[in-house]
């Protein structure tokens, strides 16, 4: 069983990233919320990296797919102006080897959000970059 690690996922990322022709970098000021910048046709996005797990509010459920969550903040972390310059949250599970691109703007007040690996809740980020895509036309 692989456990999350933060560097490898954000390693990931970029390599995926990179396989789909966005340039990216690794932000490393530290205490920002900003793990990744990413560069297509003249414009910048914000990319935190998180963990994607399976949500266990979801194990007895009758559904026929996994569901997972990502969290983009902590309980007590206030949204400063570092979150507020985050444009994506792209969630990593090693386990499942997926990922999932969701705009911040999913999250609203919320500290977390779920994404459905199929139909459902925000299916449309699983494994598919199309938001950041979207973003950078």
């Amino acid at each position: 069983m692989r456990r999350y690690d933060q560097h490898e996922a954000v390693k990931m990322v970029l390599e995926l990233l990179s396989s789909h022709g966005i340039e990216s970098t690794r932000h490393l000021k530290v205490g920002d919320n900003i793990n990744i910048k990413s560069f297509k046709n003249g414009k910048t996005a914000n990319l935190l990296v998180r963990h994607l797990e399976k949500d266990h509010a979801y194990k007895n459920s009758p559904l026929p797919y996994q569901v997972f969550k990502v969290e983009a903040f902590d309980d007590n972390e206030e949204r400063d102006e570092s979150v507020k310059q985050l444009d994506f949250v792209i969630g990593y599970n090693f386990m499942e080897n997926s990922f999932a691109c969701v705009p911040i703007e999913e999250f609203k007040d919320k500290r977390s959000t779920v994404v459905h690996e199929k139909e459902g809740n925000r299916h449309q980020y699983y494994n598919s970059l199309f938001s950041l895509e979207e973003f950078f036309q």
